[in-house]
């Protein structure tokens, strides 16, 4: 007999020697125990949780500061707009009322929530010149445009400063017509072209509630036309007035004797922060009495604007 020997291919060889390798590769793996994985859910849970916290206390912390921002903007806004027309009270007044408002100064004390008001009469804006001159006794005069004269009415916009230099510089509005002004009384003096024309206003500001959340200081220029909002989360407005002899009023018994004024304003966040409740109180100033604690920021602004125009 006669026994014939056949080699297999070694390459053969090498591809079953890996197959039975991986193989018992495989059986020799453990899997994660439940132990394992549980512990691993715990410690990403606490990951997750302080990741979460930080994001929390961040945006906290950013809301915080943004509504902080805006109040003190409204803040520096409300005293800006105050203490410029308190500063110009009584300059181009008119010896008659001004809709309804004899003085320079017309203080109000306590009105709404214990708020005081304020109105100002003032010529505090120049709205046109002179196109043209205009002679001593003349009825009329010409503005540079339409839009100029229809600055002005017949009723609650009539009185009109022109030059700025006497008090014999005020006038009435009696007609409009195109540029041109009818005034009365005649014209008492001479005034060359470009002479500055002034709108004389009664202009009052007061904090409306109208929205008890988010009260607002308002002006109103008592013309008929929609008072403006000047700032929002504005809480309280208090005034006081010193007189000649430095004395200090919130009701002064005397207008006409007003030196200057001390403006106080409280400016607060827009929205209670729950992790401030109870911190937070409006306080005392002036003649208003302490608030009730609740949850708001709040921020105080006094100045005190001398008056240029008063108390000479």
């Amino acid at each position: 007999m006669c026994l014939v020997f056949i080699d297999r291919p070694r390459s053969l060889e090498f591809q079953s020697y890996k197959l039975r390798k991986a193989f018992l590769s495989l059986l020799n793996k453990q899997g994660v125990t439940l132990i394992e994985l549980m512990v691993t859910v715990v410690i990403s849970v606490i990951i997750l949780a302080a990741v979460y916290t930080i994001f929390t206390s961040q945006h906290r912390s950013w809301v915080i500061r943004a509504q902080i921002s805006e109040m003190q903007k409204n803040a520096r806004t409300a005293m800006q707009f105050l203490a410029k027309d308190i500063r110009m009270a009584g300059f181009g007044m008119p010896e008659t009322a001004v809709n309804g408002f004899s003085d320079p100064i017309n203080p109000a004390n306590n009105v709404t929530n214990g708020t005081d008001e304020i109105t100002v009469v003032s010529a505090y804006r120049q709205v046109s010149t002179l196109s043209a001159n205009a002679s001593r006794g003349a009825s009329s005069i010409t503005l540079q445009s339409s839009a100029d004269a229809a600055k002005f009415n017949t009723t609650t916009r009539r009185y009109l400063y022109l030059d700025g230099i006497s008090e014999d510089d005020n006038y009435e509005v009696t007609s409009i017509s195109g540029t041109q002004l009818t005034l009365t009384p005649n014209l008492t003096r001479d005034y060359s072209a470009n002479c500055p024309v002034f709108l004389v206003k009664a202009i009052t500001y007061r904090v409306d509630f109208t929205d008890p959340d988010h009260p607002s200081l308002i002006r109103d220029e008592n013309t008929g036309d929609r008072a403006l909002l000047i700032a929002q989360d504005i809480e309280d407005l208090q005034l006081a007035y010193q007189d000649v002899n430095g004395n200090w009023y919130n009701n002064p018994p005397s207008v006409d004797d007003i030196l200057a004024v001390r403006i106080n304003i409280i400016a607060r966040t827009a929205r209670e922060d729950p992790k401030w409740a109870g911190n937070g109180i409006r306080p005392a100033i002036e003649d208003h009495s302490v608030g009730n604690p609740d949850g708001y920021r709040r921020r105080i602004l006094t100045t005190v604007v001398e008056v240029r125009n008063m108390g000479l």
